[in-house]
Parts: C-alpha cells; structure tokens; sequence
C-alpha cells in the first residue's frame, strides 16, 4: 500500500520547480526588467526576470513590478520572522501582504512570496 505524500512535500516541490524552471545564466547591466525565456508563471501573466542584490539571485516577478519585488526580497531579508533558525530546512512568513514561504537548499534559501495574482521568488546565498 502506498503512503500518501505529504501536502508540505508538493508544496516544497513545486517552490523548487519555480526556482530551479526560471532561473537563468546570464547577466545583464540593465536596471530595467527583462521578459523571461521561459515563463515560470500561470499562462499569460506578465513574469519578468529582476537585478537583485549581492545577496540573493534569481528575482523573478509576476504581475509585480521589479521595484516592488526588490522591497519584498529587502522586507523577508530584514523580517526577524523569516530567518530559518540553524537546522530549520523550511519556513513562512508575511511581507508586505505577501504570504513567503522559504526552503533551505545547497544554494542557499529558496524563497517564494505569493497574494492573490501575483508572486516574487528568489534564492538568498548561502552565508
């Protein structure tokens, strides 16, 4: 008999497939945001690729401009809330009305900040 699978596996799932499906590889000086090659979002929602920061990479926004979703990858950054303590490998938290939820891989932390039609994802380094 098969076990079913844990509701917070998909969930956890899923965030990486988001992450790992729209990052790419390439670099740009342009502050402006770039159109995704391959669109992580739902079908014809507006998902772009964001500069982040020198602490995270991979910002990408849907139905988000960039400068908001670098606000709530700066908020989760300074949200004592949203730190994983030592050992935690996932977690949740609230920023600017956006519900996060974050999972710890060997890149660093895997971060996906969801409100009703729109959602900003990025991976924090590791420290």
């Amino acid at each position: 008999m098969k076990r079913p699978v844990p509701a917070a596996s998909l969930a956890v799932a899923a965030l990486l497939a988001l992450l790992v499906g729209g990052c790419g590889g390439g670099s740009s000086s342009s502050t402006a945001p770039s159109r995704s090659v391959r669109p992580s979002g739902p079908a014809g929602s507006k998902v772009v690729a964001c500069r982040g920061d020198g602490a995270a990479h991979g910002l990408r926004a849907t139905a988000v401009d960039c400068a908001s979703a670098r606000k709530v990858m700066s908020g989760w950054g300074h949200a004592r809330t949203c730190s994983l303590a030592k050992g935690e490998s996932r977690g949740a938290c609230s920023v600017a009305g956006f519900r996060c939820q974050s999972v710890r891989t060997e890149e660093g932390v895997a971060v996906s900040c969801a409100r009703p039609g729109e959602a900003v994802a990025f991976v924090k380094a590791s420290d």
